[in-house]
């Protein structure tokens, strides 16, 4: 349909605008068009590719009914992280060597033909106060 979409509009000589959410990481080969990705690489980035922030509802309204609580800053910052980061933070076993791999292999160009998915099992990661 958007393949159908795009050659009538190139036939006009228009260009179109195409929004993509989500974490779609495949190409989209529509050349008379701006592409807007709510998440991009800029390493895949093509010249008519741009980032834009993901919309989402306003959670201090939705959650906190409006008031926004502030914390008490100490004078020495903290750093934290809270994701999924193996094989970083895990005892070193069969487990990580398998995570390892797959990392390895998901940022391989061969990942187009290996039915893969880094974090099959998930594992997550916190750390704070580093």
């Amino acid at each position: 349909m958007l393949m159908n979409f795009a050659e009538k509009a190139n036939k006009a000589k228009k260009e179109i605008v195409i929004f993509v959410g989500g974490d779609l990481d495949e190409d989209i080969p529509v050349d008379n068009a701006f592409i807007f990705h709510t998440s991009l690489y800029q390493s895949h980035r093509k010249e008519r590719t741009f980032a834009m922030p993901a919309l989402i509802d306003d959670l201090v309204e939705k959650y906190l009914c409006s008031q926004l609580p502030l914390r008490q800053k100490s004078p020495r910052p903290i750093v934290g992280f809270c994701g999924y980061a193996p094989p970083m933070g895990m005892s070193f076993g069969t487990h990580k060597l398998k995570e390892q791999v797959r990392l390895f292999l998901y940022y391989m160009p061969t990942k187009k033909f290996l039915p893969l998915k880094l974090g099959q099992s998930t594992r997550f990661v916190c750390l704070n106060n580093i």
